[in-house]
């Protein structure tokens, strides 16, 4: 969407009206919302709220569990805390019934991508339990790494080519629960865990051994993980802390490496992207380019040239 040139509206001071933003209630039609990823209780999206949309100041409660990742900055305040800046350095986090309020820092308003996650699937990232309701998210924001920010951007940058909802790429849900897990090493009180144990290592084994047969297909996670015996969360946490990659990562080199081989030996490379489980020509071309720097068409003009 074209970026609309807007004045540069105050900051707004003061104590929010609790009132009315507790009579504020979702979905709010001039808030731009864009659903991109809906399957196995994870949902992905953005949105884009400018400073003269009616709702921009309070737009109601979030609904359900959502980590945001800013596009811009922003103030927040939560209901009952001191307002903070929500820029590109930090995730926001919301429990579907917190009430929050914005001022703006950017002429551009408040924009942001959302990830939303299971209440089961958080209650493992946070070391907490049911039991303990909707405030599952302790915190306001977290401080986020350069490799985290830049993994989110490329999980939505690659759900908007793939036409949003649509994508039935497997892996995106084990790329999003490693984002959740990075994420949740930042929290406050949070502790690295010992050293992994045997039990930990054999899981590890036992997932990249049907991964080494199965690298072709599309392997759904939650399948990946009912096979090994434990929670899709669990997995992706013991995966990388095993092979130091995500499980994602991990697939797509073993995708790669094996596309060194059939490169040369001809056929259309379109033909060998979607034989070896990638989504696209474009998605085969930039992931091979990005692990060897080279294009597949060089590579095999190259590897021609030298025989």
């Amino acid at each position: 969407m074209a970026v609309r040139n807007l004045p540069v509206p105050p900051i707004q001071h003061g104590e929010p009206d609790l009132d009315r933003l507790r009579q504020v209630k979702p979905p709010l039609p001039d808030l731009e919302d864009q659903l991109l990823y809906d399957r196995d209780g994870l949902r992905i999206g953005l949105f884009r709220a400018y400073p003269d949309d009616l709702h921009f100041r309070c737009s109601g409660e979030p609904g359900e569990h959502l980590i945001v990742f800013p596009q811009t900055s922003v103030w927040i305040r939560h209901h009952g805390s001191h307002r903070f800046v929500a820029d590109r350095n930090v995730a926001t986090l919301y429990n579907p019934d917190d009430s929050y309020e914005r001022a703006t820092l950017s002429r551009l308003g408040d924009h942001g991508h959302w990830f939303a996650f299971s209440r089961e699937t958080l209650c493992e990232a946070m070391g907490t339990t049911t039991d303990d309701g909707d405030r599952l998210l302790r915190w306001p924001s977290v401080r986020t790494t350069s490799a985290i920010y830049r993994e989110q951007a490329s999980i939505v940058a690659g759900l908007m080519d793939a036409e949003g909802a649509k994508t039935d790429d497997p892996m995106i849900r084990a790329r999003a629960l490693a984002l959740l897990d990075d994420l949740a090493t930042h929290l406050p009180g949070h502790t690295e865990p010992g050293r992994l144990s045997e039990q930990h290592r054999q899981l590890a084994e036992r997932a990249r051994a049907l991964l080494a047969e199965n690298y072709r297909d599309d392997l759904p996670l939650d399948t990946l993980a009912q096979q090994v015996n434990c929670s899709p969360y669990h997995l992706c946490r013991v995966f990388k802390r095993c092979l130091g990659v995500t499980v994602h990562r991990y697939l797509t080199d073993l995708r790669l490496r094996r596309a060194l081989i059939e490169i040369p030996e001809g056929g259309r490379l379109i033909d060998i992207a979607i034989e070896l489980g990638f989504s696209s020509h474009s998605h085969f071309t930039q992931a091979f380019r990005r692990a060897f720097a080279i294009t597949p068409a060089s590579y095999r003009n190259r590897v021609a040239g030298a025989a």
